[in-house]
């Protein structure tokens, strides 16, 4: 028998320089949040997951998912073929706009990056099945609205806000009106499924998403653990580290496809 590659008995023993998983979120808040509430499951190891900024929607991750997600193919076997390294899969998490908007156009995406794979799969003389392909590539959005307004109430949005707002020494924090003003224009936001900087642009905050992610976060912890507890779960995030992590444990442990 062939002896494994250092990067398979690398892989083996739990030390791959190769995440299970890499992450793509879009904005400051998505990369406060997400790596801090993965951890809270247990996921803070390089080889577990990598978390990357996108800095917007407008992306193509076919260079990732060429040369980050393909497999790399070793010896073949009389079923399929061994790996010379653990296994990558590629889940994108974005906004729902461009190029993730529909669900039809997620799933075009989802559908060329796929191929894309498929055919570095075939240039190494190997074959990978559709049901392979489909636990390597993964697209979703937080819902119809960005990920502040997608994750979060107007209840748990406006004490983060305004706290925020007399960080920064806003003076219409003291209007006797700021709440219902500031509610009226999370409502209108949602209507509209505007991004967070739109009704905070109106009330004269400045943009601060990772400000805003601090202030956010103890809030988002706690329901994520009410949730979590309940079985009950309801917020977009937190499914989205659910998906990771299983991820990661489907991926555990594989060394082979079978074609």
């Amino acid at each position: 028998m062939d002896a494994p590659t250092l990067e398979r008995a690398l892989a083996e023993l739990g030390l791959s320089p190769h995440p299970k998983v890499i992450l793509l979120v879009e904005g400051e808040t998505e990369l406060y949040h997400v790596p801090r509430l993965l951890a809270e499951f247990g996921l803070t190891q390089p080889q577990d997951v990598r978390v990357q900024r996108t800095k917007g929607s407008k992306i193509n991750a076919h260079l990732i998912a060429r040369y980050g997600v393909t497999p790399r193919v070793g010896r073949k076997l009389d079923n399929g073929w061994l790996l010379d390294a653990s296994l990558t899969a590629l889940l994108i998490a974005m906004d729902p706009e461009n190029d993730f908007a529909t669900q039809a156009d997620r799933d075009d995406v989802r559908r060329k990056l796929q191929d894309a794979i498929r055919e570095e799969v075939e240039y190494q003389d190997a074959r990978i099945s559709q049901e392979e392909l489909d636990h390597l590539v993964h697209v979703q959005v937080w819902g119809d609205d960005k990920y502040e307004l997608a994750n979060f109430t107007d209840d748990e949005l406006v004490p983060a806000v305004t706290a925020l707002a007399l960080k920064q020494h806003n003076p219409l924090v003291s209007s006797p009106t700021w709440e219902q003003d500031l509610r009226s224009q999370l409502m209108t936001a949602r209507v509209a499924h505007d991004d967070i900087k739109v009704p905070l642009g109106r009330m004269r905050v400045k943009e601060d998403k990772v400000g805003l992610a601090q202030f956010l976060w103890p809030v988002l912890l706690s329901k994520c653990d009410a949730e979590y507890a309940n079985d009950n779960i309801q917020t977009p995030i937190l499914e989205l580290v659910l998906e990771v992590r299983r991820l990661v444990h489907r991926l555990t442990g594989v060394f082979a496809l079978n074609g």
